[in-house]
C-alpha cells in the first residue's frame, strides 16, 4: 500500500473511532508508521485528508460493484431483483470500511470544510442515482407507473434506516437480510403496474 493510501486508510479508522477534531496529525502518522512531517509531503492539512477520503469514497461507491450482469439479468423479475439488490447492498454496507465511513459521516454531519459540506446524503447519493436509473427504465418498460423520484425514496429510505440502526452494530445477523427481503417484496407488491 502506498503511503498516501495508508494515510487515508488509517485516517478513516481514527476519524471514525475518535472523530475528526479529536484526531491529530501525530496520531495519523503513528498509525501509518511514518513521521508526522511525511504526511505533509502528501497532504497540506488534516482537512485535506478528510476531503480526499470523502471524495475517494464517493468515486468508489460500492453500489456500482454490485450491479453486475447476474443482478441485472434479474430485472425481468423485479421482485427478485429488488430482493437481491437489497441483500447485496447490505453486504457491501456491512464491510468494515463502509461501517467506519458511516460512523465518520454521522459524527461529522454538518461540518463544513472549505467547499465540502458533510451531510448524511453523502452516504446514499450515488445509490439514489442508480436506483432512480433502474426505476426510470422500469417506467419506460411500463412495469411501474408512479413517480420515479418518490419510488426511489420509498425503496431506499427503509434500507438506509436498516443501515443506520443495524449495520453500525457488527456482527450483523440474518434478521437484517430478512427485514430487507420483506421490505423489497412489500415495495414491489405496492408499486408494480396493475
Amino acid at each position: 500500500m502506498k503511503t498516501r493510501e495508508k494515510i487515508i486508510s488509517v485516517s478513516l479508522k481514527l476519524f471514525s473511532n475518535y472523530g475528526f477534531a479529536a484526531t491529530s496529525v501525530r496520531q495519523i502518522a503513528a498509525a501509518a508508521g511514518i513521521r508526522e512531517s511525511s504526511i505533509y509531503n502528501h497532504f497540506h492539512s488534516k482537512d485535506e485528508i478528510l476531503i480526499e477520503l470523502i471524495k475517494n469514497h464517493s468515486q468508489l461507491n460500492p453500489v456500482r460493484e454490485i450491479l453486475n450482469e447476474e443482478l441485472l439479468d434479474k430485472l425481468s423479475n423485479p421482485v427478485d431483483f429488488f430482493v437481491s439488490f437489497s441483500e447485496e447492498l447490505l453486504k457491501k454496507w456491512s464491510l468494515p470500511e463502509e461501517v467506519q465511513f458511516t460512523h465518520l459521516i454521522l459524527s461529522e454531519h454538518f461540518r463544513n470544510i472549505g467547499e465540502l459540506k458533510i451531510s448524511i446524503s453523502i452516504l446514499f447519493e450515488e445509490t439514489r442515482k442508480i436506483v432512480k436509473l433502474i426505476l426510470t427504465e422500469m417506467k419506460k418498460n411500463k412495469l411501474i407507473e408512479d413517480e420515479v423520484e418518490l419510488l426511489t425514496e420509498e425503496y431506499l429510505t427503509p434500507l438506509f434506516f436498516i443501515r443506520l440502526e443495524k449495520m453500525t452494530l457488527l456482527p450483523i445477523d440474518q434478521s437484517i437480510f430478512d427485514l430487507a427481503q420483506k421490505h423489497s417484496r412489500f415495495f414491489w407488491q405496492n408499486v408494480k403496474r396493475r
